[in-house]
Parts: structure tokens; sequence; C-alpha cells
């Protein structure tokens, strides 16, 4: 018994390193969403060169997460719930990797777009569209972290929800620029800008929506990904 709780308290302490590594790689990979937005808006290009370069680390906290995790797995052989939870980490590490990647697409858009001179009225009224679509597909992202963190699988369900209003958003934003393109063609590389941000976007959302899935899978035992959530 007494080598029973040894092993438990190894595995609850090798948890909560793993815990702290994904919140860490979360924090990171909202500032890079974060910043890559705002240099776009800003056209700060020191910025979105930071960007770039911080991809790496957030590359680096996915493969840790994974080997640690599967370390585990192998090591501890967990019972179904904690299965469930590593496998949620594998899964969503994975997810934040992929979202530090648009974070890096939306950062070279930026370095690689030249800005039209005088700027055009209606691109200025889609890049209210654009700031809409980065704010729900931010708050998707922090939400869903949250609740991964909480075993929130009511809030990841809201969560899961919530991936409608980002592709009623993007698509607006793609028919206005489409439209955009055909009135304007003189600056169709702006637009295409505009294009490429809000994909990245709206994958970002997807990705979200992926850890919130996640998490009721991890709470529940269910898979949800291609379902409606059972009540």
């Amino acid at each position: 018994m007494k080598e029973h709780r040894h092993i438990s308290a190894q595995f609850e302490a090798e948890l909560r390193t793993l815990e702290g590594k994904f919140a860490a790689m979360g924090g990171l990979v909202e500032e890079q969403v974060r910043s890559a937005m705002n240099a776009f808006k800003s056209i700060d290009l020191s910025l979105a060169q930071s960007v770039c370069t911080r991809e790496t680390q957030v590359n680096q906290f996915e493969m840790e997460i994974d080997q640690e995790t599967t370390t585990i797995i192998a090591r501890r052989q967990p019972t179904a719930s904690d299965l469930r939870l590593l496998v949620g980490f594998l899964k969503s590490s994975t997810d934040l990797e992929r979202i530090g990647d648009e974070a890096d697409r939306i950062a070279k858009v930026t370095i690689n777009t030249e800005p039209s001179s005088p700027p055009l009225d209606d691109l200025r009224a889609i890049l209210d569209d654009v700031s809409t679509l980065d704010s729900l597909a931010s708050q998707m992202l922090r939400e869903s972290l949250n609740q991964f963190a909480r075993k929130d699988e009511s809030g990841a369900s809201a969560t899961i929800e919530a991936d409608a209003e980002v592709d009623q958003v993007y698509n607006a934003v793609i028919d206005s620029c489409s439209e955009g393109m055909a009135q304007n063609p003189s600056h169709v590389d702006e637009y295409m800008a505009v294009i490429w941000v809000a994909r990245s976007l709206e994958r970002i959302g997807d990705h979200a929506k992926n850890i919130a899935e996640n998490t009721v899978y991890s709470v529940r035992g269910t898979d949800v990904r291609h379902h409606n959530i059972p009540q």
C-alpha cells in the first residue's frame, strides 16, 4: 500500500508538471496571436518578425509535451479517466502548435504585403469585420484553454457552439473582399492579404473548438467531433 501511494504521488506530480507546461504553451500561443494581429493592424514589421522568431518556442513546447505525455502513459498505465486526460494533452498541444502556425502566417502577411496608399474606404470597413473575427477567435481560444484546465465540459460545449459565429463573420469578410477585388482590381494584393488573415483567424477558431471538444471527451468520454453534443 505504501508503494502504491508513492507511485500515485509521483503520477500526480507528473500530471501537475504537464499541466504547467501546457498552460505555459497556451499563454505563449495566445500572445503570438495577439502580437500577430497587432502587427497586422499597425503594420509593425518588427513586431511581426518577433512572432516568426518565437515560433520555434511553440514547436519546442509541443515536442516536450508529446514526449512527457507518452512517457507517463507508458510508465504509469493510467486508468480510463486519466488516460483520456493525457490524450487530451496530446491532441490539444497539437492544436496549439497549429494555432502558433496561423499566428506565424498572419505575421508573414504583414511582412510581405505593401499597404495601399491611400487606404481604400471599403477595405477599412472590412478590417472592422476582421477585428470582430479576431475578438471572437481569441475569445474561443482563451475560454477553451481555461475550460480544459478546469475540466469545464459545460463551458466547453458553449465554446464549440461559438464556432458558428466565427464562420459567419469569416464568410462575410470573404464575400466583401471578393466584391472589393472586382471593383478595385489594382488593389487585389491588399484584399488577398485580408483574406489570408481572415482564413488564419477562422482556423484558430477551429483549433480552439478542437480543444473544447477534447475537454468534453476527457470529462465525459464522449467523442463529439462530428456530432451534436449529447444532452
